[in-house]
């Protein structure tokens, strides 16, 4: 099946390639979601903010803030630290999670599960593993491409020679 499945794709017959679908965790910020969501092709089940509190708010830092940068880092992180108290602020009133969310920055930790065919997974890596993409969602992408490549080789091998991120 490995060579059918390589002149498959060399051939770019990748109809044959929509017939198994691969379940991904990721648990990057919220920013990062909303462009992994703008693949349409994909189903998702994210974290929800509605139901679930943010007692104890989780952030991720943006790839792009210089951790040298120490008035950009102490802006940054005073901003997330004024979010989780107006958020426990409106929480301790009596305000309903899904309204009080609106204050929480786009660096909130989320969990997000994403499905997807084979064929969808390759346009994945096409799209956010290119230099020019989001320098978060790339680095997110090309770490998963190493770990699809590892499991199912045959499917990604071509596009981890393409992005050069194999020993």
């Amino acid at each position: 099946a490995e060579k059918l499945i390589k002149g498959i794709i060399r051939s770019k017959h990748f109809g044959c390639l929509e017939h198994v679908n691969l379940t991904v965790r990721f648990i990057c910020d919220r920013a990062t979601t909303h462009q992994l969501v703008r693949h349409r092709l994909m189903s998702f089940n994210q974290k929800s903010q509605r139901y679930c509190r943010e007692d104890n708010l989780e952030v991720i830092k943006p790839s792009g803030l210089d951790v040298s940068n120490t008035k950009a880092m102490r802006i940054w992180a005073d901003s997330c630290i004024q979010a989780e108290r107006a958020y426990a602020d409106l929480i301790s009133i009596g305000v309903k999670p899904e309204t009080a969310r609106s204050v929480l920055p786009n660096c909130t930790a989320t969990e997000i599960y994403a499905t997807a065919n084979i064929r969808e997974w390759r346009h994945f890596f096409e799209m956010r593993c290119d230099k020019t993409a989001q320098e978060d969602i790339r680095s997110l992408a090309l770490s998963l491409l190493c770990q699809m490549f590892k499991q199912y080789p045959v499917f990604f091998e071509d596009m981890v020679d393409k992005y050069a991120i194999m020993d």
